[in-house]
Parts: structure tokens; C-alpha cells; sequence
């Protein structure tokens, strides 16, 4: 059930975050490469994810089975040193784990049920979360699919949020 609320969630956990960061350009700087990692991450699993057509198995889910939820981490280590506040950094990663296990575990279940012996296969060869040291296994990247998933909503929602940390930074709003 937290796996179909998770985007709410994440929004309430961020704007919590936000309100109670003290927020300094030091913080901007370490904070902001990991969010654009994160969200590379999440880009690239997205130009080969068909939802609910095909098991992927290729490109980053060659290596993760869960890219995007990794992207998600990242960007939210990111944030969290964007912040500035490590109680309140580990309140938001927290957050986020649990949210995201939840997640993962719903979405294998259903996995399992779809895709059957193709799904316990990849399973035994592609660990769930942190990704395998490989080089990925080529697949057909389609900008197609990022549009299709909105990943460039994600991209400008990011960059507002580090636009408002930056303000907060700027004029000393703590």
C-alpha cells in the first residue's frame, strides 16, 4: 500500500526537509552532483522501461533490478547534504528507505506473478538494489520512453527544488 503512495509521501517527506534545512552553498555544491546523478540514472533506466509489456532486463536493469529507486536514493542523498542537517538527512533517507522497500517488495510480487520463471531467473542473476560491478548488457535505449514516463517533469521539479534551496541559501530564509 505505501508502494501507490510513495509519490505523495516523498513530497510531504521533501517539504518537511525543506522547512527545517539550514541550507549553505557548501551544501549546494556537495549535494547537487548526486542529484543529477540520481536523476541520470533515473533518465537512462526510463529510455528502456516498458511497464506492465516486458521484463526488462537490459541496460541499467542489467545491473540493478531497480535503477529508478536508485536514482530515487541518490537524489535524496543528494538533498540530504543539500540540506544541511544531518537529523533531518536522516529523517529524509529513512523516509525514503522505507518507502522504497515497500515499493520494491510490491512491485516483485507482482513481477513474479507476471513473468513467472523469466522473473526468478533474473533474480538470481541481478541483485535487487545496489548494482552488480559490470559493464551493462546492451539493450534499446528509446527517448521515447523517457517522454512516455514524464522523466522530464522529474528533471524540472529537481531543478525547482534546487532553485528554492539555492534561495533559501541566498537570502538566509533558515
Amino acid at each position: 500500500m505505501i508502494g501507490y503512495n510513495r509519490i505523495p509521501l516523498s513530497i510531504f517527506l521533501g517539504i518537511g526537509f525543506f522547512f527545517l534545512s539550514p541550507t549553505s552553498a557548501l551544501s549546494l555544491g556537495l549535494g547537487i552532483p548526486l542529484v543529477l546523478l540520481g536523476e541520470g540514472i533515473r533518465t537512462w533506466a526510463s529510455g528502456y522501461l516498458e511497464k506492465n509489456k516486458v521484463l526488462q532486463t537490459l541496460g541499467p536493469y542489467s545491473l540493478t533490478r531497480n535503477p529508478l529507486y536508485l536514482g530515487n536514493l541518490l537524489i535524496g542523498f543528494g538533498f540530504a547534504l543539500i540540506g544541511n542537517s544531518l537529523l533531518g538527512g536522516m529523517v529524509l533517507i529513512g523516509g525514503l528507505l522505507i518507502i522504497y522497500t515497500a515499493t520494491i517488495l510490491e512491485e516483485e510480487s507482482y513481477l513474479a506473478q507476471c513473468f513467472r520463471e523469466a522473473f526468478n531467473a533474473y533474480t538470481r542473476r541481478v541483485p535487487r538494489f545496489l548494482p552488480r560491478f559490470a559493464w551493462p548488457e546492451s539493450g534499446d535505449f528509446q527517448w521515447a520512453q523517457v517522454r512516455a514516463h514524464k522523466e522530464l517533469n522529474t528533471w524540472w521539479w529537481l531543478i525547482g527544488g534546487i532553485l528554492l534551496f539555492s534561495i533559501k541559501a541566498g537570502i538566509g530564509l533558515r
